[in-house]
């Protein structure tokens, strides 16, 4: 994985474990999931972060206390998905395997 990907993932990470910790809350089930998944399969990181980011958006809104709040919470997630997203497009994973001839 790219280190800028690398990164912002977990510049993600951090940010929805602030919220979890901002409530008292942490959702370590998610965590194990997530590092599993990523550990076990072969899907294209934009899937992982995405499925990661849509977990933790909706588990940090159901925690916030206010329309404003939740809508502040999600914007601040969504904000730092686009940016890996755009990165990944950016900075495609190098092949596997090389055919052609350096």
């Amino acid at each position: 994985m790219p280190k800028s990907v690398s990164s912002k993932l977990e510049l993600l990470i951090n940010t929805c474990d602030r919220i979890e910790s901002k409530y008292h809350v942490q959702d370590d089930e998610m965590e194990e999931r997530f590092t599993r998944n990523i550990n076990e399969k072969c899907r294209p990181l934009e899937d992982y972060v995405l499925a990661v980011a849509e977990n933790k958006s909706q588990f940090a809104t159901h925690l916030a206390r206010s329309d404003s709040e939740r809508k502040k919470l999600k914007e601040e997630i969504l904000a730092q998905v686009e940016q890996i997203h755009n990165n990944c497009e950016s900075n495609p994973p190098m092949p596997r395997h090389s055919t052609g001839v350096i």
